[in-house]
């Protein structure tokens, strides 16, 4: 009973291409599953940092899934350009999105203090920073997460039990 490295290589490979799948599947329903469960990160620092994560996992991924195309290739050098020219294209393009992305929330001073956790009500913007853009603007009640992640849902002021709340400024 010996070990067969050819075995070992060939689940070592697959198990590579099943994560850069997985980390391309996160990417893709990550914006997705922050909306439907009404997260944000806590800060512009935190997702800058989320930012520069991605652009450099999913080019990343994106060259172990072409790595395996490599392979199969008879001309192997037109594989190589291949791969690089795929994790350069791939990287740009998150860049170019990442640095031209005007558009952002901001969540306001506190209106309200929650008496008995640390949740707030205040307002959460998103706006785009131009003069005539026309900025969303909600009242939401939010709950932040040990600094990165915030917890939001939407409230309406007419309907809190203002003996749960204390009014800031």
């Amino acid at each position: 009973m010996g070990i067969n490295l050819n075995n070992i290589i060939r689940n070592i490979n697959l198990k590579r291409r099943i994560l850069a799948f997985i980390i391309l599947g996160i990417w893709l329903v990550r914006p997705i599953i922050f909306s439907i469960i009404n997260i944000d990160f806590a800060n512009n620092n935190i997702e800058l940092l989320n930012d520069i994560l991605w652009i450099i996992l999913v080019p990343f991924s994106v060259g172990v899934i072409s790595y395996e195309s490599y392979k199969k290739q008879i001309n192997k050098s037109n594989g190589i350009s291949g791969i690089v020219v795929a994790v350069l294209f791939t990287f740009f393009i998150l860049l170019f999105f990442n640095l031209f992305n005007l558009c952002g929330l901001t969540y306001s001073e506190p209106i309200f203090k929650n008496k008995y956790n640390k949740s707030i009500i205040c307002t959460r913007t998103y706006d785009c920073g131009a003069y005539d853009s026309d900025p969303s603007t909600e009242l939401v009640e939010m709950t932040n997460y040990y600094g990165i992640i915030i917890c939001y849902s939407y409230v309406d002021l007419k309907t809190i039990d203002n003996n749960d709340w204390i009014k800031q400024k």
